[in-house]
């Protein structure tokens, strides 16, 4: 049978508001069949149909559930006009709250709720334990309002994030900023950073329609990083863009095509930083001329690399009010990421595939990137796409209202408790359980109060039958059902039951005697007030104190690991020996003895110690060798150990270093560089001792080149 047959007549057009009116007239006995059927141009024969085919329904409802037939396209529903109704809006709501239901689940959703209300499927149904694909085509004809979309990824941060109190928080800070600057439209900016790779997905293109697989070239497997930073204005205008370069340092070479007054940075990385989001500040004050007296306010989120004390010191002394957005509702609020960098994309991909198709063979790098980013810069970064952006979250114009219920549907999971948080950093989503939570019992999931189904729209039409239906065993109804759910419907004497009680909406329980701990919660905030300016600078102090502390004990470990190579702590044997002492004095003796034998025990350690240092008298300290010193260096050979004298250059850390090594003239102890300088890296393990400033030997400009120390080093095979 053709699914999708068109008559090539229109005897088959019927006017079903017209058959409904005739139909009323004839069942009220206003007009007969003959009458009513030339009144409202409609067949004779048809209306005749109709007319018994509704009294048919109207005898089968009085002892089952009430079903209504609108037209030829409802014969042989498995649920009635009314049903289909809440369950379009069921799958309405879910898709609202971000937990949308793909096309087998609703199938599995159709069968267990026809099973539940008591409705009559086919047989292949509960032998498939689901509806069947010809149902799910019918149903989606009738309801015209549903459609099968590709939907977007969002991570339960924004879900959660975007919320009317952390959005409340934003206009706020932002009507306060425009009640004391009055900015113009063309005095608001708004800039934000996107990644753009070497490689990027490829647009559609024609192939074979029975192909599998088709294929598209690009340049490698994975792209390599280059941000792009748009900025536009509230008037449609948008400013050069700035570029970052995966590079150590930047080179003219890299705007090649770009789009005229571009600015270039270059980082390892690619990515933005505070350091460079200054650079950025200057590239809009250069193109705005703002000043204290003729201000600019400058709209982005609250990345860290845009909120640092650098950047906000130079927006103070430059006329530029910093204005962030709460975190995690970039995708909502922010004008480039709702109408801009969407078609800036899909441009640059199409300008991708034709660079691929002009350069067979050749491979795309970062530098053509901003030869590529210009076409797709030009036509995406319109006038009509910027403004669209501004106006979407009320921000140009002005729009406290831009966000109704169905934009903080997402919040509902939440519960309760996520609408009094107020911000997006304040829950700890990794401690969040998704529960599908519903009403405690299944009496409480009937709906009391359904809509109506009105046939002919008249309460005195004979047509508008409202039959009593007994509700199913075990099965109640409640009004608690109305007021949990976020599906309401109109008030009605029958008794319909609701998807939700086979599926209740999704909910996420949160446990509530979990601290919850993490960094400092996130909100829409002024960052060039004088408030903020100060906590900023104490949060950068308090960085920097735990980057100090952080060195400092890295350099305390690596000194520990060197004095314990060299064996200059006190070693475990001891130790011990000092605590074998201390338990036989207190076994043997009183305390004064013990204290004694300690005492006596520390006296000779230390005579010990004192010879030793006598004897190694030049022993090396990591900490006391510096650019410029001597050292006695040696190196193992299979058989036996050579010595050589070294002149520090340079230190990689504590306990290497870059030495040039010294020769011992035969038969003296002069000591000369070679002609040929000889350098290495020296570890401080091989380090045997530090020898004082070396004597210069006075006479000729020949041997004021020579070089002795005031050590014996007979005891050492140097060379």
């Amino acid at each position: 049978m053709v699914r999708t047959y068109k008559p090539k007549t229109e005897r088959c057009n019927i006017n079903e508001e017209n058959m409904k009116a005739a139909i009323s007239d004839v069942i009220s006995k206003k007009l007969s069949i003959r009458v009513a059927a030339g009144k409202y141009n409609v067949k004779t024969a048809t209306l005749q149909h109709r007319i018994e085919k509704f009294r048919k329904s109207f005898e089968d409802s009085q002892a089952s559930s009430s079903k209504s037939y609108s037209s030829k396209y409802t014969v042989a529903q498995v649920f009635s006009k009314q049903e289909e109704k809440m369950l379009t809006e069921y799958l309405l709501n879910c898709s609202k709250m971000h937990y949308g239901l793909s096309l087998q689940q609703l199938l599995v959703l159709a069968y267990e709720f026809a099973e539940y209300s008591g409705c009559k499927y086919p047989e292949s149904w509960k032998k498939n334990k689901c509806a069947g694909k010809d149902w799910s085509r019918g149903f989606r004809m009738r309801n015209q309002e549903l459609s099968l979309r590709k939907p977007e990824n969002t991570s339960a941060a924004r879900s959660f994030a975007f919320n009317r109190t952390a959005v409340n928080d934003f206009f706020d800070n932002y009507e306060l900023v425009m009640l004391r600057y009055k900015f113009a439209p063309d005095r608001i900016i708004n800039l934000d950073e996107t990644g753009v790779t070497t490689v990027l997905s490829t647009p559609k293109v024609l192939a074979e329609k029975t192909q599998r697989q088709v294929g598209q070239m690009v340049s490698a497997e994975r792209g390599e990083l280059v941000t792009f930073c748009g900025i536009v204005t509230a008037t449609g205008v948008a400013l050069p863009p700035v570029y970052v370069f995966p590079r150590v340092h930047f080179k003219d070479h890299f705007l090649n095509g770009a789009p005229v007054g571009s600015l270039g940075l270059s980082n390892r990385s690619g990515w933005m930083t505070a350091e460079l989001h200054v650079e950025v500040l200057k590239h809009i004050q250069r193109h705005t001329s703002c000043t204290k007296d003729n201000p600019i306010l400058i709209i982005c989120d609250n990345h860290e690399s845009h909120v640092s004390i650098q950047a906000v010191n130079f927006c103070r002394d430059h006329g530029i009010v910093y204005l962030s957005l709460p975190p995690h509702t970039s995708h909502k609020l922010q004008p480039l990421d709702v109408s801009v960098f969407g078609p800036f994309k899909s441009k640059l991909k199409i300008a991708f595939n034709d660079w691929h198709i002009r350069n067979v063979g050749k491979t795309l790098s970062i530098y053509n990137i901003a030869e590529l980013t210009k076409s797709a810069f030009l036509e995406s970064f319109t006038p009509r796409n910027i403004t669209s952006g501004f106006s979407k979250p009320g921000i140009w114009p002005f729009n406290r209202l831009a966000f109704g219920d169905d934009d903080f549907a997402p919040i509902e999971v939440f519960g309760a408790r996520s609408q009094n948080e107020g911000d997006g950093g304040g829950l700890d989503l990794e401690r969040l359980e998704v529960d599908f939570v519903g009403i405690e019992t299944s009496q409480e999931r009937v709906n009391e109060n359904c809509a109506g189904d009105e046939i002919l729209g008249s309460e005195a039409d004979p047509l508008n039958h409202q039959s009593d239906i007994a509700a199913p065993p075990n099965l109640a109804s409640s009004s608690s059902s109305v007021t949990s759910s976020p599906n309401v419907f109109p008030s009605t004497s029958e008794t319909v039951l609701s998807p939700e009680a086979v599926r209740p909406y999704p909910k996420i329980v949160t446990n509530k005697k979990t601290s919850i701990k993490g960094r400092e919660k996130g909100k829409s905030r002024i960052y060039t007030e004088t408030p903020e300016k100060n906590r900023l600078e104490i949060l950068q102090d308090k960085k920097e104190r735990m980057r100090q502390l952080k060195m400092m004990k890295e350099k305390a470990k690596a000194l520990k690991t060197a004095k314990n190579l060299l064996g200059l702590t006190e070693t475990k044997k001891s130790r011990k020996k000092r605590v074998c002492l201390q338990s036989q004095s207190d076994s043997e003796s009183s305390q004064n003895e013990s204290i004694k034998l300690c005492d006596d025990y520390d006296n000779d350690l230390d005579e010990l110690l004192d010879e030793e240092t006598k004897e190694y008298s030049y022993a090396p300290d990591p900490e006391n060798i510096n650019i410029g010193d001597f050292l006695l260096i040696k190196f193992d050979k299979k058989k036996s150990t050579v010595y050589y004298v070294a002149k520090v250059l340079s230190k990689y850390n504590l306990t290497e270093y870059q030495v040039s090594y010294l020769r011992k003239k035969p038969g003296s102890c002069v000591f000369v560089f070679p002609n040929v300088e000889d350098l290495a890296s020296v570890d401080f393990r091989d380090v045997v001792l530090q020898l004082p400033e070396p004597n210069f030997t006075k006479g000729t400009c020949r041997t004021s080149s020579h070089y002795t120390f005031s050590v014996n080093l007979s005891a050492y095979k140097v060379q």
